[in-house]
Order: structure tokens, then C-alpha cells, then sequence
């Protein structure tokens, strides 16, 4: 895992508040010299300037990390909209972040942004970085939990499971070496993982696109689960609607999965953004308890 070497300590203060778009001040207010009482923990979502839902499982997942522990603190930022990175950093007062990107899968932004902007930051103690969210081995067991239980309601309706297919969607990337590459091996992997329905990966930035996935399979009935942590404008205006669903299908008081929707001559099934699953609180906790003694 990448991490930005420790700094001399010293004592900072911290910008002023700045709230995030729901009116509310996300970040962590206290005493600013550094302590040692425990690492904090940082995590960072994309955000969005058009909409609130994208920052949702962010602050749920922060909310509950904090009523779990062990960490000193826990701080959201986000890419898009405020708290930004500089900003949520400006007001933690830990030895030591542990900074964790809520990211659906690695790629230009865990590798090369938000690495910058932590440097830039100049963070008077140590902080370190881990992968996305995404891209834990345990992404993979709350995807097949969730083909499967897709599986038993179709099954319920009469269909065989070779009659199925399952559509994986990813953002990707018009850069080369983006994040396509953790969604197209989850795919393959998942494919092995499930017995019956085929498992193809398409994207909303790059080929295959999900605007095509009609020619990615033949099957009457299709399981599509995005892998995207919101249901932000991607999650809830650009994706759904390719399988018959409204943004409203897919709010936050919507199921998990809904379906079946009739797609023109299809049966769609479809998951909301893996942000909702409560595993992701083990991942996440996964990839930093190591970092919290160190």
C-alpha cells in the first residue's frame, strides 16, 4: 500500500468550516496540536456538485466507524464537493492518518490524485494510503451474495439459471490503465465464482459501454449490479434507465434489488450501488486496522 512519509510534527490550525451541501460541517473540530491518544481515520468519496445522494454511504459508513472504534477520530472529504481533502486533514489532530478512499475500484484517482493532493497537504504527521474500497478480495464474496440472491427469486419465477446473465458495471476510464481493470478481473473471477449465468463487465466511459450491453448477451433475463459506491448522478440518472429503472428506483428508500423490469424484450434484475452493503464496513476496517499500531 502507498503511504506519504512522516512529517516533523508540529502544531497547525486548521482552515475555517466548511460546510458540506446538506448545510452540515462534516469534519472534526477540537484542539489542533497533534495527539496521541490513536490513529485517525480519514475516508474520501467522489462527491458530487449536482447531487446529494453521491455522499450518502460515505457519511454512513464514517458514522458508523466512529460508533465502533478504535479510531481517534474519523473524518470524511470528498473529491467533488466540500469537505476536501486539505480541509478534512486541517482539522484532524492525530499522530497518524489512516486514509481509506470509499472508490468502487483503483485507478486514476487512488493512484495519482487524491496520493498528490495528500502530499500537498503537507500533513504534520504521518499519513498513509490504502487501495479503494473496491478493490478488497472481499468485494468479490458480497457480489456472488448478491447474484445469488437475485438467482433465487428468478428461479422463484421459473427461469433455469443458463437462461440468466449477469451484467457487471463499472466507470472506467478514457485513460489507459483506469479502473477497468479491477472490474473486468472481479468479472472473471465472479464468473468462476457462479455456476450457470454467464458474467460480462461493461462500463460508462469506455468499451463495452454500458449503453450496449444488449449485445454482450442473448439471455431473457439479466442481474445487473453496478460497481459504484452511490447512487449519484452515474448511479441514478445514467445507468438506470439503460435497464427500464428511474432515478427514483434506485433512491435511498428504495430495496437493494428491484425487479423484475421489463427492458424491452429483457427481464432486468438490479442491485443499487455496493455503498448500501453493510459488509463495506468490514472491508474497510480490514484495510486499516493493520496501520493502527504501526
Amino acid at each position: 500500500m502507498p503511504h506519504i512519509p512522516e512529517s516533523p510534527a508540529s502544531s497547525v490550525a486548521g482552515p475555517a468550516p466548511v460546510p458540506g451541501r446538506d448545510g452540515v460541517d462534516h469534519r472534526v473540530h477540537g484542539p489542533l496540536p497533534m495527539a496521541d491518544d490513536g490513529p485517525a481515520l480519514l475516508l474520501i468519496g467522489h462527491g458530487s456538485a449536482r447531487t446529494d445522494r453521491a455522499r450518502l454511504p460515505t457519511l454512513a459508513l464514517a458514522e458508523r466507524l466512529r460508533q465502533r472504534g478504535p479510531w481517534s477520530q474519523v473524518a470524511v472529504a470528498f473529491w467533488k464537493e466540500p469537505p476536501s481533502i486539505r480541509e478534512a486533514l486541517g482539522q484532524l489532530t492525530a499522530s497518524r492518518v489512516i486514509v481509506v478512499p470509499n472508490f468502487a475500484s483503483d485507478g486514476i484517482f487512488t493512484r495519482e490524485k487524491i496520493p498528490a493532493e495528500l502530499a500537498a497537504a503537507t500533513y504534520p504527521g504521518q499519513v498513509i494510503l490504502t487501495g479503494a474500497v473496491g478493490a478488497h478480495p472481499l468485494i468479490e464474496q458480497i457480489m456472488v451474495r448478491r447474484i445469488e440472491a437475485a438467482l433465487a427469486r428468478i428461479r422463484e419465477a421459473g427461469w433455469p439459471a443458463d437462461q440468466v446473465a449477469v451484467i457487471v458495471i463499472g466507470h472506467g476510464s478514457r485513460r489507459p490503465g483506469g479502473s477497468s481493470v479491477t472490474i473486468t478481473q472481479l468479472a472473471e473471477r465472479l464468473a468462476a465464482a457462479v455456476h450457470g449465468p454467464r458474467v460480462h463487465a461493461c462500463f460508462i466511459e469506455e468499451a463495452p459501454l454500458v449503453t450496449d450491453w444488449r449485445s454482450l448477451t442473448p439471455a431473457p433475463v439479466v442481474i445487473a449490479i453496478p460497481m459504484l459506491i452511490a447512487e449519484g448522478m452515474h448511479g441514478s440518472d445514467d445507468v438506470p434507465p439503460q435497464f427500464g429503472l428511474t432515478a427514483e428506483d434506485v433512491a435511498p428508500s428504495a430495496p437493494d434489488l428491484t425487479g423484475p423490469v421489463a427492458c424491452g424484450d429483457r427481464q432486468v434484475w438490479y442491485w443499487r450501488g455496493i455503498g448500501s452493503s453493510p459488509d463495506l464496513i468490514d472491508i474497510i476496517e480490514d484495510m486499516a486496522l493493520p496501520h493502527l499500531t504501526r
